[in-house]
């Protein structure tokens, strides 16, 4: 399976937040300080609680930390805070909640009484500016969460909320699933597989000669790339998903193209990287794909052609086998087309 850059492993429904109007471009050109990464250590920041009292979040050392950024009225705000006393109150134990805002001191207070937040509530009063402990962390989305372990070490970040995914990422369960060594060993592997990526995309740039693919269609029989474009002008050998909005949103542009080039000699060879096989079928059927449709078996079908994410899609002329151009979506793909057939 292709290895994923998730700072979360743990899949939850999508998550909620809003942004604070710091953009990350500000952020990462803040002159002294670098932005914490996961597995560094916590920085030291002053931060006060409501009664003016300095506290560091080293001195909670021992446990594991919850971290809350937040900052406006918002529903999925108070939405959190309703599950951090849920965690609070079960684990309390082995955690410690700290919700830290930037709100000015009144707001903040209000606020604070507003929520009912009985567990260390911090601000350190330096607003938004670059030296900030928002700033530090990288926050610019109303709520995020980060999780400490009992060394002081960043373990994980979550941007945004849903409801029940902070009891997930403070369970026993999840907690124990993080290791430096085996996170350290499975960025090597990203890296490795991202750099494979890149050196294929590279090799079926535009003026490179096509990689011949074999796969299945609909009824089981096996298709040849070669086969398709030993019998056609130009193909398109598309690659989609029918769980891919952007997939379905480009298809109306293909049935378009389909239907005006096919009878001149465009044949489009469908790769569908769908691991349901009859969503697959479904969808052919109900959106009248007649073109060539063809199922990955593995990965390293898509891998040979740098494939990271759908659609994506190559132009081959079938009279010299090379690829004329990549990614070509919407009008851009009609241009084109029109190009080369009128």
């Amino acid at each position: 399976m292709k290895p994923t850059k998730l700072f979360l492993a743990l899949a939850v429904a999508v998550l909620i937040g809003n942004p604070i109007g710091m953009s990350s471009q500000d952020i990462a050109q803040q002159p002294a300080y670098n932005i914490v990464e996961r597995y560094d250590t916590i920085p030291n920041i002053a931060l006060y609680d409501t009664l003016g009292n300095i506290h560091y979040l080293q001195e909670l050392k021992g446990k594991y930390l919850l971290l809350d950024f937040w900052y406006g009225n918002y529903a999925h705000v108070e939405a959190s805070f309703s599950e951090l006393k849920k965690v609070r109150d079960t684990m309390g134990d082995n955690v410690e909640i700290v919700s830290i805002t930037f709100e000015p001191k009144e707001i903040w207070k209000t606020a604070s009484s507003q929520y009912d937040i009985s567990w260390h509530n911090w601000n350190d009063l330096k607003a938004r500016r670059k030296d900030g402990i928002w700033a530090r962390y990288g926050v610019t989305v109303s709520p995020t969460f980060f999780i400490i372990s009992p060394e002081g070490l960043v373990l994980d970040k979550q941007v945004g909320y849903a409801e029940g995914f902070l009891m997930k990422i403070m369970s026993p369960t999840n907690l124990s699933t993080y290791n430096k060594e085996t996170w350290e060993k499975q960025q090597e592997e990203i890296l490795l597989y991202e750099n494979r990526l890149a050196e294929q995309a590279k090799s079926v740039a535009p003026g490179n000669n096509y990689k011949e693919i074999r796969c299945k269609g609909v009824d089981g029989e096996e298709i040849a790339l070669s086969d398709v474009i030993a019998k056609n002008r130009y193909v398109l050998l598309d690659f989609w998903a029918s769980s891919c909005v952007p997939c379905m949103h480009e298809l109306p542009h293909l049935l378009a193209a389909y239907e005006k080039y096919h009878s001149k000699g465009l044949e489009i060879y469908a790769l569908s990287l769908d691991n349901d096989k009859n969503a697959w079928r479904n969808t052919i059927k109900e959106k009248d794909m007649s073109w060539v449709n063809v199922l990955r078996e593995s990965t390293e079908v898509s891998e040979q052609y740098g494939v990271r994410g759908v659609p994506s899609n190559f132009l081959i002329d079938c009279s010299t086998g090379k690829i004329i151009a990549v990614h070509l979506r919407g009008e851009a793909l009609i241009a084109k087309l029109m190009e080369l057939f009128e």
